[in-house]
């Protein structure tokens, strides 16, 4: 009995699709976990999370690449960013008291609320530039970061 004509050539283009199917998945992607500490529970609502890979969008609402809403139920949080493609990133906070999804400003531009930027000690009065605090996450890498709270 003869086999069909041209089933080894089939069976060997599934398996080659299969196998970089499989290779495909999740080759480049990398994780950066985050802490976030120095949050004043006593505000109460939400710390969101922009993560940003771009000088020209940074920190611009609306031009992140991911975002986070996380509730504020303890001093600490730790949350990620997953699947992320190779690239440079900076991640914005802001504790947003009053659930408006914008920072609120006082005389003068002095920020209401807390805020903070990967990359930074201390976070600045204004963001810092995206070149200073961006860092590079490579294929299959995790990285760890914190980033401290300030209120004005």
């Amino acid at each position: 009995m003869r086999p069909f004509r041209g089933m080894p050539h089939r069976a060997t283009s599934l398996v080659m699709f299969i196998i970089t199917l499989v290779m495909s998945q999740n080759v480049s992607a990398a994780e950066l976990k985050f802490r976030i500490t120095g949050i004043d529970v006593n505000r109460g609502g939400t710390i969101l999370a922009g993560l940003y890979a771009s000088e020209d969008t940074y920190p611009k609402p609306g031009y992140e690449v991911a975002g986070l809403v996380l509730p504020v139920q303890g001093d600490q949080i730790v949350a990620s960013f997953e699947d992320l493609p190779p690239g440079n990133y900076v991640i914005g906070l802001l504790h947003d008291e009053d659930q408006d999804l914008a920072m609120d400003y006082g005389f003068l531009g002095i920020p209401l609320e807390g805020y903070g930027f990967s990359g930074t000690k201390n976070a600045p009065l204004f963001p810092p530039q995206f070149r200073q605090v961006a860092f590079d996450l490579e294929s299959n890498d995790v990285q760890t970061t914190e980033i401290q709270l300030k209120y004005l």
